[in-house]
């Protein structure tokens, strides 16, 4: 695997780091400012730079992008990336809604390319682990996933600014830059819930914190993620048997305490790995014995968790441009 970069922002900074850390090759960067992508080149020992996607895309020198760019612009440049027969990772959200999607995961398909959703939450092996000690918790009756961080562009927004991430033009906002990953890392423990409901704090046609109710029979999972304010990330699952407690957001899920009501505790620790790690040590071995198989049973919870989130945002009256 040899990545072509596209971005300049700091998840595409995380991502060359963590591409390295995996022996996977980074052949160069591609921004559409000239002197800022030079100078992100330089920044992260990038010998290649260019500006003009089409072009880049002409060469053979590569057989993968990674897109880390603003989420509305995912699915047109997925859809270039494929036609050129390139291998696509595209950062979290997947899309801006299910149809945009499908039609990326068809069309990789059907040229028999790979397509990865750069989501981290479902690929630590603390959440592998944690699927496993669920079962021990008995019926579960109440579950809480809350991801809460200021963020650097918030500022701006106050200002009158519109950063991307705060502006519907590019499918910004709290749900799709931090419940995303909420929302994947309950759909892959519990599935596609019954019902669901989003109750947003709005401002100037955009989310920028809520709380998500998935009601799935008998129990409920309740989900906080905000961008305007600062506290403590969490997950907590409550059942008959005892709890699953964790000090950490869905995106870096790297620890968990099990306390069961017997008297039985312990804990499980994969701290001090990179997060975008996890991930790409998967796509790599998927895209080396090109199991198409296995990476279609991570787009079929890709296609399930953006379901979730048109639903959530149907339920207020949020909408992009793209829907």
């Amino acid at each position: 695997m040899k990545v072509l970069t596209v971005g300049t922002g700091r998840i595409t900074e995380k991502m060359i780091e963590a591409l390295r850390e995996c022996n996977i090759e980074v052949f160069g960067c591609l921004g559409r400012d000239s002197e800022r992508c030079r100078s992100f080149a330089e920044r992260n020992g990038l010998r290649r730079y260019a500006t003009d996607y089409g072009r880049a895309l002409s060469t053979d020198l590569f057989d993968t992008v990674y897109l880390g760019i603003p989420n509305s612009l995912h699915h047109s440049y997925t859809l270039k990336a494929l036609e050129k027969g390139k291998n696509v990772i595209v950062e979290k959200p997947f899309a801006c809604n299910m149809k945009e999607a499908k039609e990326m995961i068809d069309k990789a398909n059907n040229a028999e390319l790979f397509i990865f959703d750069a989501n981290t939450a479902v690929h630590s092996f603390a959440y592998r682990d944690l699927k496993k000690d669920l079962r021990k918790l008995g019926r579960i009756r109440t579950v809480s996933i809350d991801f809460y961080k200021y963020s650097s562009c918030y500022d701006a927004f106050l200002r009158g600014e519109r950063p991307p991430v705060f502006d519907p033009t590019f499918a910004g906002g709290a749900l799709m830059d931090l419940g995303v990953y909420n929302v994947e890392f309950a759909v892959g423990l519990f599935g596609l819930p019954e019902s669901c409901h989003y109750f947003p704090n709005m401002q100037e046609g955009i989310d920028t914190s809520g709380v998500a109710i998935l009601k799935y029979g008998d129990f409920i999972v309740s989900m906080l993620n905000g961008k305007d304010a600062d506290r403590s990330s969490s997950v907590k699952i409550l059942g008959e048997k005892g709890c699953i407690v964790s000090a950490k957001d869905p995106s870096d899920f790297d620890s968990y305490r099990v306390i069961l009501n017997d008297g039985t505790t312990y804990e499980k620790k994969y701290e001090g790995i990179n997060r975008l790690s996890y991930e790409l040590q998967d796509f790599k071995s998927l895209f080396d014995y090109r199991n198409y198989k296995k990476n279609n049973d991570y787009l079929t919870l890709t296609l399930m968790s953006m379901k979730v989130l048109d639903e959530l945002r149907s339920s207020c009256g949020l909408r992009f441009k793209n829907d």
